[in-house]
């Protein structure tokens, strides 16, 4: 039997993205992780506290409320998940 010349059959694994992604992450230090950790929550209570007080004086408050009752309806849903 003989063996084949070349050794590099076996694969080396590769850096994948998200390694490259969690390297990326963690050198921007504890404040800058938090406060990215806190950008969609901020964001969140803008939009919300944007609906909450402009919806009602661009539409009547009947379909205000129809969109309050379907926001609740979807949290509702994905917390069963």
């Amino acid at each position: 039997m003989t063996t084949p010349q070349n050794s590099n059959h076996t694969k080396t694994p590769q850096a994948t993205g998200l390694s490259s992604a969690t390297s990326s992450q963690s050198s921007g230090g504890t404040v800058g992780n938090t406060l990215s950790g806190l950008l969609p929550l901020a964001i969140g209570i803008a939009v919300a506290l944007t609906l909450h007080f402009g919806l009602p004086h661009i539409v009547n408050a009947y379909y205000s409320r129809v969109v309050m009752d379907i926001g609740i309806a979807i949290i509702m849903a994905v917390s069963l998940n």
